[in-house]
Protein backbone atom coordinates (compact mmCIF):
# COMPACT_ATOMS: atom_id res chain seq x y z
CA UNK A 1 0.00 0.00 0.00
CA UNK A 2 0.69 3.34 -0.36
CA UNK A 3 -0.91 6.78 0.10
CA UNK A 4 0.92 9.36 -1.86
CA UNK A 5 2.00 10.08 -5.54
CA UNK A 6 3.85 13.13 -6.28
CA UNK A 7 4.44 14.24 -9.90
CA UNK A 8 6.63 17.08 -10.87
CA UNK A 9 6.52 18.41 -14.34
CA UNK A 10 9.55 20.10 -16.27
CA UNK A 11 10.21 21.00 -19.65
CA UNK A 12 12.98 19.66 -22.02
CA UNK A 13 15.09 17.97 -18.81
CA UNK A 14 14.94 17.36 -15.33
CA UNK A 15 16.92 19.51 -12.85
CA UNK A 16 19.80 17.57 -11.49
CA UNK A 17 18.79 19.32 -8.22
CA UNK A 18 14.84 17.83 -8.24
CA UNK A 19 16.43 14.43 -8.66
CA UNK A 20 18.98 14.19 -5.94
CA UNK A 21 16.32 16.26 -3.62
CA UNK A 22 13.58 13.58 -4.06
CA UNK A 23 15.73 10.49 -4.85
CA UNK A 24 19.33 10.93 -3.37
CA UNK A 25 19.36 12.82 -0.55
CA UNK A 26 17.68 11.35 2.71
CA UNK A 27 13.89 11.37 3.36
CA UNK A 28 11.87 12.48 6.85
CA UNK A 29 11.50 9.00 8.85
CA UNK A 30 8.34 9.07 8.23
CA UNK A 31 8.22 8.81 4.66
CA UNK A 32 9.44 5.72 2.47
CA UNK A 33 10.04 6.17 -1.26
CA UNK A 34 8.51 3.08 -2.71
CA UNK A 35 9.44 4.05 -6.65
CA UNK A 36 11.10 7.37 -8.53
CA UNK A 37 10.84 7.79 -11.85
CA UNK A 38 10.96 10.02 -15.21
CA UNK A 39 7.75 10.29 -17.05
CA UNK A 40 7.27 11.16 -20.30
CA UNK A 41 4.14 12.53 -22.16
CA UNK A 42 2.51 10.34 -24.23
CA UNK A 43 2.37 11.92 -27.57
CA UNK A 44 -1.67 13.48 -28.25
CA UNK A 45 -2.69 11.62 -24.96
CA UNK A 46 -1.88 14.72 -22.58
CA UNK A 47 -5.12 16.31 -22.41
CA UNK A 48 -6.16 19.47 -19.96
CA UNK A 49 -8.74 22.25 -20.96
CA UNK A 50 -7.19 25.25 -22.25
CA UNK A 51 -8.95 26.95 -18.48
CA UNK A 52 -7.75 24.48 -16.32
CA UNK A 53 -6.62 25.71 -12.85
CA UNK A 54 -6.55 22.20 -11.23
CA UNK A 55 -8.95 20.10 -9.13
CA UNK A 56 -9.69 21.88 -5.81
CA UNK A 57 -12.77 23.89 -7.38
CA UNK A 58 -13.98 20.37 -8.34
CA UNK A 59 -14.33 18.75 -4.52
CA UNK A 60 -16.61 16.14 -5.90
CA UNK A 61 -14.08 14.63 -8.41
CA UNK A 62 -11.23 12.64 -7.59
CA UNK A 63 -8.05 11.45 -9.24
CA UNK A 64 -8.27 8.10 -11.69
CA UNK A 65 -4.43 6.64 -11.35
CA UNK A 66 -4.12 3.29 -13.84
CA UNK A 67 -0.93 2.25 -13.13
CA UNK A 68 -0.14 0.42 -16.31
CA UNK A 69 2.40 -2.55 -17.68
CA UNK A 70 2.56 -2.39 -21.70
CA UNK A 71 4.36 -5.56 -22.73
CA UNK A 72 7.91 -4.28 -24.10
CA UNK A 73 6.97 -5.56 -27.47
CA UNK A 74 4.06 -3.92 -27.85
CA UNK A 75 5.18 -0.46 -26.62
CA UNK A 76 5.29 1.25 -30.37
CA UNK A 77 1.78 -0.40 -31.07
CA UNK A 78 0.28 1.05 -27.72
CA UNK A 79 1.89 4.38 -28.44
CA UNK A 80 0.23 4.49 -31.76
CA UNK A 81 -3.39 3.45 -30.03
CA UNK A 82 -2.80 6.37 -27.68
CA UNK A 83 -2.30 8.66 -30.09
CA UNK A 84 -4.78 7.85 -32.52
CA UNK A 85 -7.79 6.44 -30.64
CA UNK A 86 -8.02 7.20 -26.96
CA UNK A 87 -5.97 10.78 -26.76
CA UNK A 88 -8.41 12.51 -29.19
CA UNK A 89 -11.31 10.31 -27.22
CA UNK A 90 -10.38 11.59 -24.32
CA UNK A 91 -10.24 15.25 -25.68
CA UNK A 92 -13.53 14.68 -26.23
CA UNK A 93 -14.66 13.98 -23.03
CA UNK A 94 -12.42 16.65 -21.70
CA UNK A 95 -14.21 19.14 -23.82
CA UNK A 96 -17.03 17.83 -22.83
CA UNK A 97 -16.76 17.95 -19.15
CA UNK A 98 -16.75 14.36 -18.35
CA UNK A 99 -13.08 14.30 -17.23
CA UNK A 100 -11.22 16.81 -15.80
CA UNK A 101 -7.88 16.01 -17.85
CA UNK A 102 -6.65 13.02 -19.36
CA UNK A 103 -2.40 12.50 -18.95
CA UNK A 104 -1.02 9.36 -20.21
CA UNK A 105 2.56 9.19 -19.44
CA UNK A 106 5.40 7.01 -20.05
CA UNK A 107 8.20 5.50 -18.19
CA UNK A 108 11.34 6.75 -19.30
CA UNK A 109 13.58 5.58 -16.85
CA UNK A 110 12.98 4.25 -13.10
CA UNK A 111 15.43 5.81 -10.73
CA UNK A 112 14.97 4.09 -7.52
CA UNK A 113 12.29 0.74 -7.08
CA UNK A 114 12.34 -0.06 -3.12
CA UNK A 115 12.95 -4.18 -3.75
CA UNK A 116 9.97 -4.79 -1.41
CA UNK A 117 7.52 -3.17 -4.08
CA UNK A 118 5.91 -5.68 -5.80
CA UNK A 119 4.18 -4.38 -8.50
CA UNK A 120 5.79 -2.75 -11.54
CA UNK A 121 4.30 -0.49 -14.57
CA UNK A 122 5.63 1.68 -17.30
CA UNK A 123 2.78 3.48 -17.93
CA UNK A 124 0.78 5.78 -15.70
CA UNK A 125 -2.82 7.69 -16.93
CA UNK A 126 -4.37 10.18 -14.56
CA UNK A 127 -7.82 12.07 -14.84
CA UNK A 128 -10.32 13.39 -12.90
CA UNK A 129 -13.65 11.73 -13.09
CA UNK A 130 -16.99 12.07 -10.99
CA UNK A 131 -16.24 9.16 -8.50
CA UNK A 132 -19.81 8.71 -7.01
CA UNK A 133 -22.10 6.87 -9.45
CA UNK A 134 -18.40 6.03 -11.48
CA UNK A 135 -19.22 2.83 -13.74
CA UNK A 136 -16.33 3.03 -15.78
CA UNK A 137 -14.50 4.69 -18.99
CA UNK A 138 -16.77 2.54 -20.92
CA UNK A 139 -20.00 4.29 -22.13
CA UNK A 140 -18.17 7.59 -22.78
CA UNK A 141 -15.40 6.67 -24.05
CA UNK A 142 -17.53 4.40 -26.36
CA UNK A 143 -18.85 6.96 -28.09
CA UNK A 144 -15.75 9.48 -28.34
CA UNK A 145 -14.36 6.25 -29.68
CA UNK A 146 -16.93 5.96 -32.66
CA UNK A 147 -16.44 9.60 -33.48
CA UNK A 148 -12.57 9.57 -33.77
CA UNK A 149 -12.72 5.57 -35.10
CA UNK A 150 -16.37 4.90 -37.05
CA UNK A 151 -14.87 1.41 -37.46
CA UNK A 152 -13.93 0.77 -33.77
CA UNK A 153 -15.57 1.82 -30.35
CA UNK A 154 -14.57 1.02 -27.09
CA UNK A 155 -15.03 -3.11 -27.52
CA UNK A 156 -12.54 -2.60 -31.04
CA UNK A 157 -9.89 -0.10 -29.48
CA UNK A 158 -10.15 -1.94 -25.66
CA UNK A 159 -9.78 -5.97 -27.66
CA UNK A 160 -6.51 -4.92 -28.65
CA UNK A 161 -5.05 -3.50 -25.79
CA UNK A 162 -5.99 -6.82 -23.35
CA UNK A 163 -3.19 -8.70 -25.07
CA UNK A 164 -0.68 -5.76 -24.99
CA UNK A 165 -0.91 -5.10 -21.35
CA UNK A 166 -1.78 -5.70 -17.59
CA UNK A 167 -3.33 -2.59 -14.95
CA UNK A 168 -1.69 -3.92 -12.10
CA UNK A 169 -3.14 -0.80 -10.12
CA UNK A 170 -5.95 1.79 -10.17
CA UNK A 171 -7.34 3.97 -7.71
CA UNK A 172 -9.42 6.54 -6.72
CA UNK A 173 -7.42 9.43 -4.84
CA UNK A 174 -8.05 12.56 -3.52
CA UNK A 175 -8.12 15.74 -5.61
CA UNK A 176 -4.67 16.45 -7.35
CA UNK A 177 -2.96 19.08 -5.04
CA UNK A 178 -3.25 22.92 -6.85
CA UNK A 179 0.15 23.19 -7.85
CA UNK A 180 -1.46 21.35 -10.58
CA UNK A 181 -2.55 24.16 -11.64
CA UNK A 182 0.57 25.67 -13.02
CA UNK A 183 0.67 22.71 -15.55
CA UNK A 184 -2.17 24.30 -17.69
CA UNK A 185 -0.74 27.83 -17.54
CA UNK A 186 3.13 26.42 -19.20
CA UNK A 187 0.98 26.09 -22.82
CA UNK A 188 0.49 22.79 -22.59
CA UNK A 189 -3.39 23.40 -22.45
CA UNK A 190 -5.48 21.70 -25.35
CA UNK A 191 -7.59 24.07 -27.63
Amino acid sequence: MWSHLELSYFRNIVPADAIRDLVVKEQPAEMRLLRAEILLTTPSAFILPQDWQGSAGRPEWHASLEYIDVQSAYLGEYRDIMRKYIGPAAAKLVRANKIGTFRAMETAAVLYRDPALNIDWNQIHLCEVEADGFTGFGPEFDAALHEVSPDGGFTSVFAGLERMRTIPRWTFNDPVVEADAAVGREGTAES
